[in-house]
C-alpha cells in the first residue's frame, strides 16, 4: 500500500524527532543520536556534487548513539541522510 502525502509527513516528523546529530560544525567525528525508535537505518553522506563520501547501516533499538568517523573528509558542507524504510531525514553537517 502507497502511503499518502499526510502518513509520509508524519514519519519524517517522527524521524526528525527521533534522530539527532552533533556536533555541529564537526571535526572528527559527528554522533548520530537515536532516541525511541527502532529498525534498519541506512545513514549515508554526500558533499555538495551529490557523491557518496561515506555510507553504513545501523540497526537501532531503543536509544543508540552511533559515531561516524569523518575525520578523512575534508572541510566543506555536506548532508547526512538517514533512511528507515523510504523515509529521510537529510541533517547539513558543517565539517571544519
Amino acid at each position: 500500500p502507497m502511503l499518502t502525502n499526510s502518513q509520509i509527513n508524519i514519519a519524517e516528523e517522527l524521524l526528525k524527532a527521533s534522530v539527532n546529530v552533533g556536533p555541529n560544525p564537526a571535526n572528527d567525528f559527528v554522533n548520530v543520536m537515536f532516541n525511541d525508535i527502532e529498525g534498519d537505518f541506512t545513514m549515508t553522506m554526500t558533499d555538495v556534487t551529490g557523491r557518496v563520501v561515506s555510507s553504513e547501516a545501523v540497526n537501532v533499538l531503543g536509544a543508540v548513539n552511533h559515531t561516524l568517523d569523518i575525520s578523512s573528509l575534508s572541510a566543506g558542507v555536506y548532508m547526512l541522510n538517514v533512511t528507515i524504510n523510504g523515509t529521510v531525514n537529510t541533517v547539513r553537517v558543517s565539517v571544519k
